[in-house]
């Protein structure tokens, strides 16, 4: 695989974040604009910036997780002994992973039955903007096994 490609695989997330976030913003301000200055609202540019904020929303789930910016138990695992430690986080990892395998399911369901629905003034599909959900939670999955996978090399490396 390219590496370009890879890279890009490997930080979607945060691309889509960053195109999404930046949409808001920029849609937002362009509202904001418009109404006080030419007396104008543009809801199409709301529509469009609340659905970009739900892409933010689950695509960044995954960034935080990836990143270890979720708060967790990191006070009470550390005042355990060394192998313990390794042990509850192990366990942490197969619990966040059921989980997150339960919620990948939830969404693509909530996905798939939103397939006739579409928003007020764009018509933009529900699913489209659901999808996001599955990714999020997908892209937790998928690093919450990364991480659990690293964490059994470690082991073996001791």
């Amino acid at each position: 695989m390219k590496k370009s490609v890879k890279i890009i695989l490997l930080n979607m997330e945060e691309i889509l974040c960053s195109v999404f976030f930046t949409a808001m913003i920029v849609l937002t301000i362009a509202n904001v604009v418009s109404r006080y200055l030419f007396g104008i609202t543009l809801n199409w540019a709301q529509e469009i910036a609340v659905e970009s904020f739900v892409i933010v929303v689950f695509a960044g789930i995954s960034v935080c997780y990836k990143k270890k910016a979720h708060i967790y138990i990191d006070i009470f695992i550390s005042a355990l002994p060394e192998k313990i430690q390794k042990v509850v986080l192990e366990v942490v990892n197969i619990f966040v992973l059921m989980v997150t395998v339960y919620l990948t399911y939830l969404a693509l369901k909530l996905t798939i039955n939103s397939a006739a629905r579409t928003t007020r003034l764009l018509g933009i599909p529900y699913y489209f903007i659901n999808f996001s959900a599955v990714i999020g939670f997908g892209m937790m999955s998928f690093w919450t096994v990364v991480d659990f996978v690293k964490n059994i090399r470690k082991r073996k490396e001791y």
